[in-house]
Protein backbone atom coordinates (compact mmCIF):
# COMPACT_ATOMS: atom_id res chain seq x y z
CA UNK A 1 0.00 0.00 0.00
CA UNK A 2 1.05 3.12 -1.05
CA UNK A 3 1.23 6.39 1.79
CA UNK A 4 1.07 9.77 0.56
CA UNK A 5 4.69 11.19 0.81
CA UNK A 6 4.53 13.59 4.53
CA UNK A 7 7.25 15.72 2.76
CA UNK A 8 4.74 16.86 -0.37
CA UNK A 9 3.81 20.56 -0.27
CA UNK A 10 0.39 21.68 1.24
CA UNK A 11 -1.24 22.60 -1.98
CA UNK A 12 -0.07 18.48 -3.12
CA UNK A 13 -1.55 17.49 -0.03
CA UNK A 14 -4.86 19.31 -1.11
CA UNK A 15 -5.41 18.37 -4.30
CA UNK A 16 -5.28 14.88 -3.55
CA UNK A 17 -7.55 15.70 -0.75
CA UNK A 18 -9.69 17.23 -3.22
CA UNK A 19 -9.80 14.14 -5.37
CA UNK A 20 -10.63 11.93 -2.61
CA UNK A 21 -13.49 13.28 -1.29
CA UNK A 22 -15.32 14.59 -4.99
CA UNK A 23 -14.26 10.31 -6.03
CA UNK A 24 -15.78 8.76 -2.49
CA UNK A 25 -19.03 11.66 -2.87
CA UNK A 26 -20.12 9.89 -6.02
CA UNK A 27 -20.50 6.08 -4.66
CA UNK A 28 -23.29 5.39 -3.39
CA UNK A 29 -22.39 2.14 -1.62
CA UNK A 30 -20.07 3.72 0.66
CA UNK A 31 -22.26 6.46 2.37
CA UNK A 32 -23.76 3.36 4.11
CA UNK A 33 -20.29 2.73 5.48
CA UNK A 34 -20.68 4.74 9.11
CA UNK A 35 -17.06 3.95 9.99
CA UNK A 36 -15.67 5.08 6.80
CA UNK A 37 -18.12 8.10 6.67
CA UNK A 38 -16.73 8.98 10.04
CA UNK A 39 -12.95 9.22 8.65
CA UNK A 40 -14.54 11.08 5.45
CA UNK A 41 -16.12 14.06 7.67
CA UNK A 42 -12.97 14.28 9.95
CA UNK A 43 -10.57 14.19 6.82
CA UNK A 44 -13.41 16.47 5.22
CA UNK A 45 -12.71 19.35 8.08
CA UNK A 46 -8.99 19.08 8.09
CA UNK A 47 -8.92 19.49 4.13
CA UNK A 48 -11.05 23.09 4.92
CA UNK A 49 -9.28 24.13 7.54
CA UNK A 50 -6.01 23.63 5.52
CA UNK A 51 -7.96 25.36 2.78
CA UNK A 52 -8.67 28.59 4.92
CA UNK A 53 -5.18 28.52 6.21
CA UNK A 54 -3.47 28.90 2.59
CA UNK A 55 -5.96 31.55 2.21
CA UNK A 56 -4.49 33.44 5.22
CA UNK A 57 -1.57 33.28 4.16
CA UNK A 58 -1.87 34.12 0.30
CA UNK A 59 -4.23 36.83 1.88
CA UNK A 60 -0.86 37.98 3.87
CA UNK A 61 1.35 37.67 0.58
CA UNK A 62 -1.34 40.32 -1.55
CA UNK A 63 -1.15 42.60 1.15
CA UNK A 64 2.45 43.29 1.13
CA UNK A 65 2.18 43.28 -2.32
CA UNK A 66 -0.17 45.98 -2.25
CA UNK A 67 1.78 48.17 -0.09
CA UNK A 68 5.00 47.77 -2.22
CA UNK A 69 2.41 48.80 -4.88
CA UNK A 70 1.44 52.28 -3.09
CA UNK A 71 5.35 52.65 -2.09
CA UNK A 72 6.40 53.04 -5.57
CA UNK A 73 3.27 55.21 -7.19
CA UNK A 74 4.00 57.75 -3.96
CA UNK A 75 7.85 57.07 -4.81
CA UNK A 76 7.52 58.40 -8.60
CA UNK A 77 5.38 60.89 -8.00
CA UNK A 78 7.94 62.90 -5.76
CA UNK A 79 10.62 61.63 -8.26
CA UNK A 80 8.56 63.96 -10.58
CA UNK A 81 8.05 66.53 -8.97
CA UNK A 82 11.18 67.12 -7.38
CA UNK A 83 12.85 66.76 -10.65
CA UNK A 84 10.73 69.26 -12.62
CA UNK A 85 11.59 71.62 -9.46
CA UNK A 86 14.54 72.64 -11.15
CA UNK A 87 13.05 72.34 -14.39
CA UNK A 88 14.61 75.29 -16.99
CA UNK A 89 11.05 76.23 -17.77
CA UNK A 90 10.11 78.55 -14.88
CA UNK A 91 5.89 77.77 -15.19
CA UNK A 92 6.95 73.88 -14.69
CA UNK A 93 9.07 74.43 -12.02
CA UNK A 94 7.45 77.12 -10.28
CA UNK A 95 4.22 74.67 -9.87
CA UNK A 96 6.31 71.32 -9.40
CA UNK A 97 7.96 73.72 -5.99
CA UNK A 98 4.27 73.81 -4.73
CA UNK A 99 4.50 69.87 -4.22
CA UNK A 100 7.62 69.86 -2.17
CA UNK A 101 6.40 71.50 1.37
CA UNK A 102 3.68 68.34 1.26
CA UNK A 103 5.86 66.04 0.48
CA UNK A 104 8.34 67.18 2.97
CA UNK A 105 5.57 66.72 5.78
CA UNK A 106 5.52 63.00 5.25
CA UNK A 107 9.39 62.36 4.85
CA UNK A 108 9.53 58.57 5.18
CA UNK A 109 6.59 57.68 5.14
CA UNK A 110 7.22 54.74 2.51
CA UNK A 111 8.70 52.99 5.68
CA UNK A 112 6.20 53.37 8.14
CA UNK A 113 4.13 50.72 9.76
CA UNK A 114 0.94 49.99 7.55
CA UNK A 115 -1.57 51.45 9.51
CA UNK A 116 0.98 55.02 10.23
CA UNK A 117 1.34 54.75 6.33
CA UNK A 118 -2.24 54.28 5.45
CA UNK A 119 -3.07 57.14 8.02
CA UNK A 120 -0.07 59.38 6.33
CA UNK A 121 -1.64 58.56 2.82
CA UNK A 122 -4.86 59.62 3.64
CA UNK A 123 -3.54 62.96 4.94
CA UNK A 124 -1.54 63.11 1.74
CA UNK A 125 -4.21 62.73 -0.56
CA UNK A 126 -6.20 65.17 1.34
CA UNK A 127 -3.28 67.84 0.99
CA UNK A 128 -2.57 66.95 -3.23
CA UNK A 129 -6.62 67.84 -3.60
CA UNK A 130 -6.38 71.00 -2.30
CA UNK A 131 -7.55 73.68 -5.37
CA UNK A 132 -3.69 75.62 -6.13
CA UNK A 133 -2.30 71.91 -6.08
CA UNK A 134 -4.89 70.59 -8.70
CA UNK A 135 -4.28 73.41 -10.68
CA UNK A 136 -0.48 72.81 -10.38
CA UNK A 137 -0.83 69.23 -11.50
CA UNK A 138 -3.11 69.90 -14.48
CA UNK A 139 -0.05 72.35 -15.56
CA UNK A 140 2.69 69.59 -15.22
CA UNK A 141 0.99 66.29 -16.17
CA UNK A 142 1.25 65.04 -12.50
CA UNK A 143 -3.19 64.64 -12.14
CA UNK A 144 -2.83 60.92 -13.85
CA UNK A 145 0.12 60.04 -11.39
CA UNK A 146 -1.88 61.44 -7.77
CA UNK A 147 -5.01 59.42 -9.37
CA UNK A 148 -2.57 56.06 -9.53
CA UNK A 149 -1.24 56.96 -5.86
CA UNK A 150 -4.57 56.98 -4.82
CA UNK A 151 -5.80 54.33 -6.33
CA UNK A 152 -2.77 51.89 -4.96
CA UNK A 153 -3.77 53.18 -1.64
CA UNK A 154 -7.57 52.28 -1.72
CA UNK A 155 -6.34 49.34 -3.46
CA UNK A 156 -4.17 48.59 -0.13
CA UNK A 157 -6.96 49.32 2.10
CA UNK A 158 -9.40 46.98 1.20
CA UNK A 159 -6.49 44.17 1.05
CA UNK A 160 -6.00 45.34 4.56
CA UNK A 161 -9.34 44.84 5.72
CA UNK A 162 -9.80 41.25 4.02
CA UNK A 163 -6.22 40.57 6.00
CA UNK A 164 -8.19 41.53 9.35
CA UNK A 165 -11.26 39.42 8.29
CA UNK A 166 -8.16 36.74 8.00
CA UNK A 167 -6.47 36.89 11.00
CA UNK A 168 -9.39 37.68 13.81
CA UNK A 169 -9.05 34.43 16.28
CA UNK A 170 -5.83 33.45 14.36
CA UNK A 171 -3.79 32.54 17.34
CA UNK A 172 -6.00 30.23 18.18
CA UNK A 173 -5.78 27.90 14.59
CA UNK A 174 -3.27 25.48 13.40
CA UNK A 175 -1.00 26.87 10.69
CA UNK A 176 -1.02 24.89 7.28
CA UNK A 177 1.84 22.62 8.19
CA UNK A 178 0.56 21.65 11.35
CA UNK A 179 -2.68 20.63 9.77
CA UNK A 180 -0.69 18.86 6.65
CA UNK A 181 0.71 16.27 9.39
CA UNK A 182 -2.99 16.24 10.76
CA UNK A 183 -4.81 15.60 7.25
CA UNK A 184 -1.73 13.04 6.18
CA UNK A 185 -2.10 10.87 9.26
CA UNK A 186 -6.04 10.82 8.40
CA UNK A 187 -5.03 9.89 5.35
CA UNK A 188 -2.23 7.29 5.22
CA UNK A 189 -2.81 5.70 8.76
CA UNK A 190 -6.51 5.61 9.08
CA UNK A 191 -8.51 6.07 5.67
CA UNK A 192 -5.90 3.86 2.96
CA UNK A 193 -5.17 0.89 5.77
CA UNK A 194 -9.15 0.44 6.01
CA UNK A 195 -10.01 0.84 2.25
CA UNK A 196 -6.88 -1.43 1.65
CA UNK A 197 -8.72 -4.13 3.77
CA UNK A 198 -12.33 -3.50 2.33
CA UNK A 199 -11.35 -3.25 -1.10
CA UNK A 200 -9.69 -7.02 -0.58
CA UNK A 201 -12.96 -8.19 1.81
CA UNK A 202 -15.63 -6.69 -0.56
CA UNK A 203 -14.17 -4.89 -3.84
CA UNK A 204 -16.74 -3.38 -5.54
CA UNK A 205 -16.80 0.66 -5.00
CA UNK A 206 -13.98 0.07 -1.92
CA UNK A 207 -11.68 -1.16 -4.55
CA UNK A 208 -12.47 1.86 -6.83
CA UNK A 209 -11.91 3.79 -4.04
CA UNK A 210 -8.98 2.62 -3.21
CA UNK A 211 -7.22 2.42 -6.90
CA UNK A 212 -8.64 5.85 -7.78
CA UNK A 213 -6.73 6.99 -5.05
CA UNK A 214 -3.61 5.24 -4.77
CA UNK A 215 -2.68 6.15 -8.30
CA UNK A 216 -2.76 9.17 -7.80
CA UNK A 217 -0.85 9.15 -4.73
CA UNK A 218 1.96 7.24 -6.68
CA UNK A 219 1.38 10.29 -9.31
CA UNK A 220 2.23 12.80 -6.70
CA UNK A 221 4.85 11.36 -4.54
CA UNK A 222 6.57 10.79 -8.24
CA UNK A 223 5.96 14.02 -9.04
CA UNK A 224 7.55 15.16 -5.78
CA UNK A 225 10.91 13.07 -5.71
CA UNK A 226 11.27 14.83 -9.78
CA UNK A 227 11.44 18.21 -8.26
CA UNK A 228 13.86 17.25 -5.80
CA UNK A 229 16.16 15.54 -8.39
CA UNK A 230 15.44 18.92 -10.26
CA UNK A 231 16.33 21.28 -7.54
CA UNK A 232 19.15 18.98 -6.33
CA UNK A 233 20.74 19.10 -10.15
CA UNK A 234 20.56 23.22 -9.58
CA UNK A 235 23.20 23.14 -6.78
Amino acid sequence: MIKFNRNARVADALATGEKFLNYSDSLPQLKDDEYLSDLTKKFRGEWKEEKEAIKRTKVSSELEARDAERDTKVANLKAYVTGLSVHPDKEKSENAKLFLPIFAKYTGIMSEPYDTQTAHMTALARDLSAEEIVAAAKKIDAQVMIDEMNASQAAFVESAGEYTKSIVHEKEKKNACDIKKSLLTTLNDKILPYLSTMAIAKGGEYKDLFDYIERDIEQSNSAMSERAKAEKAKK
